[in-house]
């Protein structure tokens, strides 16, 4: 059953439709105009949530959160209609402890129609999770439209929390490639005679000290013309950076809570390490293309023409 429920649906178009006139290439400027736009999203959000004097946050429980999803997917079942009818109540996976050490977020059985979730993770990332799994119910089995589902229904959504969730995934995934497209971008000025950039040597462990302070040199260089030449961020809110504490604090004490026996048992610890390491390279190898990553192409091509 697991086989057709999962293969059929990777073997087709993303997202269900033929996006082959869309564009592939997208500069860094354009990645700029989004990650500004998400940063002004996330801010809003921000204001719109209350933190206790303490610092303290009243993050929804699964099930308090379980309608607003569904709202949310429901929402977008206009251009996706899948998105549309029954949605099962997420659950928390019964081995959430051997999830976290892989990695792995949550799983998703679509012929039983369960999404099951890492109990362990933050509430903050808690409803674009669960968005996600259950866009793999929905038949969006590639990680980059469950992703790209579940970021844009919810970054949609009437509840701040909510959008909150959907703009600091969007963020995390964004700023990965604003890094490597920043580098792209000044070997493209260096290359046009704009700019001159250092050669940083290569670190490694036997460096002598000469060799350690001309890398500390270009790094340093390297550092100055970044600053001086692309431009600044706009950065996340002292708002934001109190909601995101708050939420690593939950699922801190959510961990301390409970036993782990595995912690004791190093045989069981180098057997998962060895099996993780297996799975994200066959796993990779069968997404190809549609990795959890890939949800930045989406996400440019679904700002094309409204921010750039």
């Amino acid at each position: 059953l697991c086989v057709p429920c999962a293969l059929l649906p990777v073997c087709s178009h993303v997202l269900g439709a033929d996006r082959s006139a869309l564009r592939t290439e997208f500069n860094f400027k354009e990645l700029t105009a989004l990650y500004s736009y998400l940063t002004e999203g996330i801010n809003q959000a921000a204001e719109e949530i209350e933190i206790s004097p303490d610092g303290t946050v009243d993050f929804y429980t699964v099930e308090e959160m379980q309608p607003l999803l569904e709202e949310a997917m429901r929402g977008c079942a206009a251009d996706y209609p899948r998105l549309g009818l029954y949605y099962p109540q997420t659950k928390a996976s019964l081995i959430s402890d051997l999830h976290l050490r892989m990695g792995i977020g949550g799983v998703t059985y679509p012929p039983a129609m369960e999404a099951t979730y890492n109990k362990y993770e933050p509430p903050v990332f808690q409803p674009v999770l669960n968005a996600h799994e259950l866009a793999h119910v929905k038949g969006f089995i590639k990680e980059n439209e469950a992703n790209f589902i579940s970021m844009t229904a919810l970054s949609q959504s009437r509840d701040p929390l909510l959008r909150f969730s959907a703009y600091d995934d969007m963020l995390r995934y964004v700023y990965e490639h604003w890094e490597a497209a920043s580098d792209a971008y000044l070997q493209e000025l260096a290359a046009n005679g704009e700019i001159t950039l250092p050669v940083l040597p290569e670190f490694h462990q036997g460096m002598t000290q000469e060799e350690k302070k001309a890398f500390r040199e270009a790094a340093s260089e390297w550092a100055r013309i970044r600053k001086e030449v692309l431009p600044d961020l706009p950065e996340s809110s002292e708002r934001v950076m109190q909601i995101l504490n708050a939420s690593e604090g939950i699922r801190e004490e959510t961990y301390q809570e409970d036993s782990h026996p595995i912690d004791e048992l190093p045989a069981v610890q180098e057997a998962i390490s060895s099996a993780n390491e297996t799975y994200w390279q066959v796993y990779n190898v069968y997404m190809q293309d549609n990795t959890y990553d890939g949800v930045v192409l989406l996400l440019l091509q679904h700002f094309d023409g409204i921010l750039y």
